[in-house]
This record gives C-alpha cells, structure tokens and sequence, in this order.
C-alpha cells in the first residue's frame, strides 16, 4: 500500500521546517523572511564573485535604505559581514562577508544539498514504481534519511 499524497505534502513540509529550523541554529534572530532573502542575495554574489553594495541591498530592498542598514547592522553584530569604502568610488559602500559568513554558508548549502538529494531519492522511488509513491518501507528509510541530516550526520 503506498502513501497517500497528502501525507507525502505533510512530510515536505515539515522538511521545509526542518530547514527553517537549521537557519535559526545557524543565523540565529536573523531568521526572518526579509532578513534570509538578503543573506541569500549576499551569498549569491559572493558564490559569483561579484561584489555587493549598500546600493544593491537597498534597491534589492525595494529602495529602504534605513531597512537595509538595519539589517546589515545585525549581520555586523554577528560578525558575517563588514563594509568599506570602495577604493574606486568613495561614496559607495562595499559589503564583504567573513570567514564565518564563508563557513556558515558552506554548512548550509551542504545540509540542503542533502536534502535535496533525500527528495531526489523520494522522487526516483516513486519512478521505479511506475509513478507510484514509496511504499512504507520506503518512506520509513527516506524520513530516517531526512533525520540523520537534520541531525548533521550523513552516515547510516
């Protein structure tokens, strides 16, 4: 007998709460929705090796410099990121993340390529099957799966 679709729904979300959960160990009170979307946009800069401005954070923003800056205060504090003065135009800010912001990113990036490749066995099970979902076997090792890399752990 295979699961029922909706508790397959049930079971990703609570796999995006498990992420959820993993950024607040991570990040901490930066957690919010606002906050995580320009932590992302930093990352994603820096994994480019593009430099990020003030500027690029406030129009990201929606044009609230006052938002932004509060924001970027609070990755400060925490030591993730620290400005400069650009060299080539002293009126712009340059946002340059931390060896800590480096590694919290490394952690992060891995635990959810973990679980992506969790969801890619789920859906690969579900092929198999002819399109039919994981059985309760299958689903039992899957969530134990997902359990050992909430955990930090990637052996069996």
């Amino acid at each position: 007998m295979g699961i029922e679709a909706d508790e397959r729904r049930l079971f990703v979300l609570q796999c995006l709460r498990w992420v959820e959960d993993y950024e607040r160990r991570l990040f901490g009170r930066l957690v919010d929705r606002p906050t995580m979307e320009i932590l992302r946009f930093v990352a994603e800069r820096h994994l480019q090796q593009r430099d990020v401005f003030v500027q690029d954070i406030v129009v990201f923003t929606g044009g609230y410099y006052i938002s932004a800056s509060k924001k970027l205060s609070l990755f400060e504090e925490r030591g993730l990121i620290r400005r400069e003065k650009d060299t080539v135009d002293g009126r712009r800010t340059r946002i340059v993340v931390s060896e800590k912001f480096s590694e919290l990113l490394e952690s992060y990036l891995d635990t959810l390529h973990r679980l992506g490749a969790a969801f890619a066995m789920l859906e690969t099970r579900a092929v198999a099957n002819s399109g039919e979902p994981a059985d309760e076997t299958e689903f039992s090792e899957i969530a134990r799966h997902f359990a050992r890399v909430r955990a930090g752990r990637t052996e069996e």
